[in-house]
């Protein structure tokens, strides 16, 4: 630590050097490290290698600073093959430095992952977080609530691996302040932030998970058994080979219970409100069996003290199955836990900060004892997290709409006409360059409303304390509730069946787990129980399927019930509800739906002709809320033969309304191409919001086929 410190003083001050001789001679004005800071967005925005974190850049160099961790740093990264995502720890280590108060703009702290099987870095998309200044206090047992640890979350799906050859591939994560780093750069610098690399192994391999025998007996010599499933029916065996006993490292220095796996992360995702734990696991035996068989489990338990009163409180417990892998890397492998929970209670408004603390323990084959008492093969960690505020004051009994169709309700004109805003974006969905998903992306000038159709998912909290299983007694039960716009009755309740995921590595394994939990209406008012946050991980409600077009209007409502049974003659006394939401749906067939038709000019119809030939005809492609259409040729003709009146692959000049009928005109150039058979294939798209993930309800597919001979 001394010589850490030493080194760091020496870093610093031979900036302080280079930033006063660049000053003499250069235009830029000379900043103390927290002014730069400040100007960092205006700085970068004029010179881009104003901080020398581009080397092949022909911008001169200003005052040289990259890699600095002083205010933030990425701390973990682990991989969570139950929700198939990577998360992302990173530390807030000062009060000050990110751009202003809760009820400011802030900054943002990016991150960037890649990942590298063997051939390369592979750009996996990033993510980010909102930061602000937070005044440093003591907590109640006076220590400092600094650093803050963040989690930001990003979706991972890797390739499926054999059992017998692990995927273990190489996840690099960019941490940057205030600018985004820049896709297919694995190897850019952050000025402010860090490169962290570790490896994680999927095991998205379909196994049985250890019964609490084979637990029991891997407790007891975990080194020594191997797994031989049958040929036949994959019965496992446990045998013991006491002639090939691996032998395992231990750190100097480094306690018993930490030789095999130990907790390394803990923070809250502040946007999924989630506490995600991330492990270590060192060791390449002690785990049951390698991937071929059922393996072990490490157990996560999570406590928080929101109100820093001393007083902790248990949360829950998560498992994570795991294996013995032979070839593990020196770094070992992590993966990571997150457990939802609902801090809407324990949140503060903007201006009145709320930092709560938070514990985990983790211990293999059993559940943790509570802190500060550790496993036999396990430890715990205590983190400050920062909650996220809300504005109005929270009634914990009243529901919240978290999203209708997949957007915030802030971006739907709920108080109109149902459709979504200018710019509105998908909730909590980015692409792989971790930007935002705009509802839609073709059209940046305007951002054209959109309406909704398909399955209309209604996504909030759980509200008050629920049973920890599916469809367990719980202190509430709710139900959502439709009708026209106009109508001034109390509205009809939605009955629809949905699925909802699962944290639980329970029968069956994952994959196949996070999705199995069928939620069914109690009875014909609709009520349903409120799931507990971790077998509900998506935080879905209900499932809302309009057969029309219409502007409606949703609601949710929450109850106790009244009567001995929620089946039999079922009464309740309604003690909670939002607004009504105005949602225009669009679940038409043609002709309000989208539609076309394209044609030949040159005859014969569906004819053979002399490669050389120009095809000619018309197409024509409409629409109540006209998206795009795409015409294409199906064949492998090059595209850019293709003369349509504007890019085949956008709406072209058609910003409302596509070609009327009878249509435009098109040409194909066919010199060139290869003597066979093509299709002609137009596609039109209208701007409905479907199935509550993307924008883009589509035609059936209108086509007209040719043959081309060789050229006479």
């Amino acid at each position: 630590m001394f010589t850490q410190t030493i080194f760091l003083g020496l870093l610093l001050s031979a900036n302080a050097v280079v930033q006063c001789l660049a000053s003499l001679s250069s235009p830029f004005p000379s900043l103390s490290k927290d002014d730069t800071r400040t100007s960092f967005k205006d700085l970068i925005a004029t010179n881009p290698n104003y901080f020398g974190n581009l080397p092949n850049s022909d911008k001169p160099i200003v005052s040289p600073l990259s890699y600095d961790t002083q205010y933030e740093q990425l701390i973990a990264i682990g991989f969570n093959p139950v929700l198939n995502v990577l998360e992302a720890t990173i530390e807030i280590k000062l009060s000050y430095g990110f751009l202003g108060d809760l009820c400011t703009n802030g900054s943002w702290e990016y991150v960037r992952f890649y990942a590298n099987y063997g051939e390369g870095w592979e750009n996996l998309g990033a993510v980010s977080v909102n930061i602000h200044d937070i005044p440093d206090v003591f907590d109640c047992e006076k220590k400092s609530e600094k650093p803050l640890f963040y989690v930001l979350t990003k979706a991972f799906q890797p390739p499926q691996e054999n059992c017998e050859i692990p995927l273990i591939p190489e996840i690099r994560g960019i941490l940057s302040w205030n600018n985004l780093p820049p896709a297919g750069s694995p190897f850019w610098a952050p000025v402010y932030g860090n490169v962290l690399d570790q490896h994680i192994q999927p095991s998205n391999v379909s196994l049985p998970l250890p019964t609490s025998e084979e637990n029991t007996l891997a407790l007891k010599s975990p080194e020594l058994f191997e797994y031989h499933p049958s040929s036949r029916n994959e019965q496992r065996v446990l045998s013991i080979d006491q002639s090939s006993i691996p032998s395992v490292d231990s750190r100097p220095g480094e306690p018993a219970n930490l030789r095999y796996e130990q907790l390394i992360g803990l923070g809250f995702d502040y946007d999924l409100s989630r506490l995600v734990a991330t492990i270590r696991i060192k060791q390449p035996v002690g785990y049951g069996t390698n991937l071929c068989g059922p393996g072990s489990l490490e157990h996560v338990a999570f406590w928080a003290d929101w109100e820093n009163t001393c007083n902790w409180t248990y949360l829950g417990e998560l498992t994570i199955n795991v294996h013995s892998i032979a070839k593990i890397p020196l770094d070992g492998l992590t993966y990571s836990v997150a457990l939802p929970v609902d801090v809407r209670s324990a949140s503060r408004p903007c201006n009145i900060t709320k930092i709560a603390r938070v514990q985990a323990a983790v211990s293999w084959n059993s559940s943790p004892p509570t802190p500060p008492n550790e496993a036999q093969r396990g430890n715990f960690i205590e983190a400050h997290v920062q909650l996220p505020p809300y504005t109005p004051p929270v009634n914990s009994t009243n529901p919240v709409i978290f999203s209708i169709g997949g957007i915030i309700p802030q971006n739907i004109d709920v108080k109109g006409n149902g459709m979504t805003l200018p710019n509105a974006t998908f909730a909590l969905v980015q692409d792989g360059n971790g930007d935002p998903i705009y509802t839609d992306p073709w059209w940046p000038q305007q951002r054209r409303p959109c309406p909704f159709g398909g399955d209309i998912y209604i996504t909030g909290p759980s509200v008050g304390q629920t049973g920890s299983g599916i469809n367990a007694p719980s202190q509430f039960q709710y139900r959502a509730v439709y009708r026209h716009f106009g109508d001034t009755s109390e509205g009809l309740p939605i009955l629809n069946r949905f699925t909802v995921g699962d944290l639980g590595n329970s029968n069956p394994p994952p994959p196949l787990a996070p999705f199995t939990n069928l939620l069914s209406p109690l009875n014909g008012l609709g009520y349903f129980y409120y799931v507990s946050p971790e077998h509900n991980i998506q935080s879905l409600l209900s499932r809302w399927t309009p057969p029309d077009r219409d502007l409606y209007q949703i609601r949710l409502e929450v109850a106790i019930q009244t009567s001995p049974s929620p089946t039999v003659n079922p009464t309740y006394d309604t003690i909670g509800l939002t607004e009504w939401y105005n949602v225009q749906v669009n679940n038409v067939a043609n002709p309000n739906g989208p539609t076309g038709d394209v044609a030949f000019t040159n005859e014969p119809i569906c004819g053979t002709f002399p490669v050389g030939t120009v095809l000619e005809g018309t197409f024509w492609a409409t629409s109540e809320y006209f998206y795009q259409y795409e015409l294409d040729v199906v064949g492998g003709i090059p595209h850019t033969t293709l003369v349509d009146g504007g890019a085949m692959t956008n709406p072209g000049p058609f910003e409302v309304a596509g070609p009327p009928s009878p249509g435009v005109g098109w040409s194909l150039i066919t010199s060139g191409s290869t003597p066979c058979g093509y299709v002609v294939v137009l596609t039109v798209w209208d701007l409905t919001i479907y199935d509550s993930i993307n924008t883009g309800r589509y035609s059936t597919p209108f086509t007209r086929g040719f043959c081309l001979s060789p050229a006479t």
